[in-house]
């Protein structure tokens, strides 16, 4: 897989995920400029390719189990990749 033919989003997805892992209200409210769709393709994206994995958390006192997304070894690896090439 090569970092640098993912889409700029996908990339800053990737990035903030390695910070911590985010939620999808997180991804919504932080990348609110993009559409919907973008937003959907660029997930969509880093899942397909094993960089980041989706989790159902469940929280006390919910009904509905908040999603986050962890980043994979796999995606640490090539984002340390990216970092070393970056110009």
């Amino acid at each position: 897989m090569d970092i640098n033919r993912l889409s700029p989003l996908s990339l800053t997805i990737l990035m903030k995920c390695d910070e911590k892992p985010i939620t999808k209200t997180d991804v919504t409210q932080f990348y609110k400029r993009h559409s919907r769709e973008d937003r959907q393709t660029a997930i969509n994206e880093l899942l397909e390719n094993n960089l980041i994995e989706l989790k159902k958390r469940p929280k006390p006192g919910t009904h509905k189990a908040p999603t986050f997304y962890f980043i994979t070894e796999r995606g640490k690896s090539a984002l340390k990749q990216y970092k070393e090439g970056y110009p």
